[in-house]
C-alpha cells in the first residue's frame, strides 16, 4: 500500500506503524551502502570520514533499533531514539559548517557533555527562524518524552495529531 501524506488520517494507527517500518527499512540498506561506499572510497583520508562515518553508523543503529520498536508500538522508546537521532543530524550539519568544529569535537574532554549546546548549534545549522523554531519544538517533545516529565501527559499526543490542538505533553504520568 503507498501512503501519501494527505491520506494518513485515513489509516489507522497500526497501518500507518506498518507503513512507517516498511518505509524506514526501505532506507537503511542505501544507507548501508552509502557508507560502505564512502569509507571505501576515502581510506586514506582519515579523521573525517572516520568521524562521518561514526555518527552515520551510529544513525544506522539508532534507525534499526526504531524499526523494531515500532513493530513492538513502544512509541516512548521510539521517541528517545528520535531524539538521538536529532542530536546526531545536528551534530553532523554543526561539524560539516566549520572544520574547527571538528577538531573542537575531536579534542572534547568533557564525559559529561558534548563540546557545545544545542541552542547555538541550532542557531547556527537553521538561520530561518520558523525552521530553527519547529526544530527546537521537536527537540523539547522528545526531551519531555526521554525524561519523563511529570509535567506532561502522554494521552495529549494522539489528540494534538488528530485534531491540531495546541501544544500538550506527550510523556508520561509518574503516578499510577
Amino acid at each position: 500500500m503507498s501512503v501519501r501524506i494527505d491520506s494518513v488520517t485515513d489509516l489507522t494507527v497500526d497501518e500507518i506503524r506498518l507503513q512507517y517500518i516498511a518505509a524506514l527499512n526501505a532506507l537503511l540498506s542505501p544507507a548501508k551502502e552509502i557508507l560502505r561506499l564512502a569509507i571505501t572510497a576515502n581510506k586514506d583520508v582519515v579523521v573525517t570520514v572516520g568521524l562521518v562515518a561514526a555518527i552515520l553508523h551510529r544513525v544506522i543503529e539508532c534507525s534499526t533499533s526504531i524499526a523494531i520498536l515500532a513493530g513492538q508500538n513502544r512509541v516512548r522508546d521510539m521517541a528517545v531514539l528520535l531524539l538521538n537521532l536529532m542530536e546526531l543530524r545536528v551534530d553532523l550539519q554543526y561539524i560539516a559548517l566549520n572544520p574547527k568544529h571538528e577538531a573542537e569535537w575531536l579534542t572534547h574532554q568533557n564525559e559529561w557533555r558534548k563540546p557545545w549546546k544545542l541552542d547555538r548549534q541550532l542557531k547556527c545549522v537553521f538561520t530561518n527562524p520558523s525552521e530553527r523554531e519547529a526544530e527546537a519544538e521537536i527537540y523539547h517533545i522528545f526531551s519531555m518524552i526521554k525524561h519523563g516529565s511529570p509535567a506532561k501527559d502522554a494521552t495529549c499526543l494522539t489528540e494534538r495529531i488528530r485534531t491540531d490542538t495546541p501544544r500538550c505533553g506527550v510523556a508520561f504520568k509518574i503516578t499510577c
